[in-house]
């Protein structure tokens, strides 16, 4: 019944949706393909940014703060975002009203029907796999409409709709609505458990990746990877990609520079020759692949892909270069698992031997305490880190999942290189403390760590005197 009533919203032109936390990068793609769609959208955030200037220049009207005053007229129905609190007054003045509330998760599978769609999930990977993908089918002037959780530069916006043409989005399993999904193409990049405070374990997780795929019209898997290899098998038709085992989209003869990235492509066993990746890291080269098996299958000319890759810049905060001065380089990263943090020290040590400091900002209590010994065995390779307070991201507090918990977490003996701090701005002032000509400082974390980046941008860029 719940179904049949956000089709029938959906089916309406012209009706009202009002999306509350539409500054979110994923609330924000949503409300332009609901605009292309024929909607009336308008939203709200607790905070101005950038996406908001965003969605003002596409014809969308956005108010700060959350409010039912925002309403010009009652809308006739509601999207959240689940970083949104359910206790907040518009939603209590929806359910007095009787308008249907849908999170966000459960709305875009259902606006996807006159494209051609690659949804592209995983554990990892998701935005730049995503981005690389719509990269590719643009260089190959396909008619593309995108909806992927963060901003890559060559494509220019979070989001963009063609009446029809060819799809790609960004998944999320975090809420287990990936299992709403029915599309062209299943991407699944990797299945590292996270999202614990919804995910209790492992099953519950493959589950959700088991129904994703079964409904899709083919899967795109990794071979390197044991589980999505074996959940893949009951796929009616799979395409796989790899670098250690066969694979029907491989590479071989990896190369791993401190900007780049090169390999011998293979596809469906036959050598179509040397092709460069413009970014650094192993992990994106399997992002590649599994970008390249979904444009070899939707016919897209090696040529086409050789000069994507070759042309593609990473989306923002995936080692993106904040900063560089006074011998300092600023790398930004959005990195808050154990699995993507290892990835990210891995292409940092690809830029030579150099001390390497950082700020890390756990996200989530939920997902610190499940992993706190992950992270302290990622993190201790680090020559100085400073921990910042937990990013709640809308969770309540979780016992055991404080910063101080995983500070205590480090063997006693390696502390001496680890300082835990109150605030965003406390970590910005030791980590200041600490930098010297030749570092390379990390800022890591999915919150608004974000802003010693910008902090750092501001003191060491262009000041070209060493650091006493």
């Amino acid at each position: 019944m719940d179904a049949e009533r956000l089709r029938t919203c959906l089916a309406r032109p012209g009706s009202s949706v009002h999306m509350l936390g539409i500054g979110g990068v994923g609330m924000a793609g949503l409300a332009l393909l609901l605009k292309q769609r024929g909607h009336a959208v308008s939203g709200c955030d607790a905070a101005a940014g950038p996406l908001t200037d965003w969605l003002r220049g596409q014809g969308i009207e956005v108010a700060i703060g959350h409010d039912p005053a925002h309403w010009r007229t009652t809308p006739d129905w509601i999207v959240r975002s689940p970083a949104v609190s359910r206790e907040e007054l518009e939603l209590r003045e929806a359910a007095a009203r009787g308008i249907p509330v849908w999170d966000r998760g459960r709305v875009l599978p259902c606006v996807l029907a006159p494209y051609r769609t690659a949804a592209v999930a995983g554990t990892h990977g998701k935005t730049t796999t995503a981005s690389l993908l719509a990269w590719m089918l643009r260089v190959a002037g396909r008619p593309l409409s995108y909806c992927i959780g963060g901003v890559c530069p060559g494509l220019g916006a979070v989001a963009h709709a063609e009446p029809s043409g060819d799809m790609v989005i960004e998944a999320d399993e975090s809420d287990g609505t990936l299992r709403e999904y029915r599309v062209a193409v299943a991407v699944v990049t990797s299945m590292d458990l996270d999202h614990v405070d919804y995910f209790q374990d492992d099953a519950r997780q493959r589950e959700v990746f088991r129904r994703f795929m079964d409904q899709a019209g083919m899967v795109v898997y990794g071979a390197d990877d044991p589980l999505t290899r074996e959940l893949a098998r009951r796929a009616a038709c799979g395409r796989s990609f790899g670098v250690e085992n066969p694979a029907a989209v491989r590479a071989s003869k990896v190369v791993l520079e401190a900007s780049s990235s090169s390999f011998e492509l293979e596809l469906d066993g036959r050598g179509m020759g040397k092709v460069s990746l413009s970014v650094p890291g192993r992990h994106n080269v399997l992002n590649a692949l599994a970008a390249v098996a979904v444009a070899s299958a939707w016919d897209v000319p090696v040529a086409k892909i050789a000069e994507a890759l070759a042309s593609f810049r990473l989306p923002l905060r995936r080692f993106e270069q904040v900063a560089a001065g006074s011998g300092i380089t600023v790398i930004s990263d959005y990195a808050h698992h154990p699995a993507e943090i290892d990835a990210l020290l891995a292409q940092a040590r690809l830029r030579g031997p150099r001390r390497v400091l950082a700020v890390f900002q756990p996200h989530r209590f939920s997902r610190t305490r499940a992993f706190k010994p992950a992270f302290v065995r990622s993190l201790s390779s680090l020559d100085y880190l400073v921990l910042a307070p937990v990013y709640a991201a809308s969770e309540p507090f979780v016992e055991g999942g404080t910063s101080r918990d995983l500070y205590e977490a480090f063997p006693a003996g390696s502390r001496d290189a680890v300082e835990l701090t109150g605030s965003l701005e406390e970590a910005w002032s030791r980590l200041r403390e600490h930098a010297r000509a030749g570092d390379l400082v990390l800022v890591i974390g999915a919150g608004d760590v974000e802003k010693i980046g910008d902090w750092a941008r501001e003191a060491w860029t262009g000041n070209l005197e060493p650091l006493p």
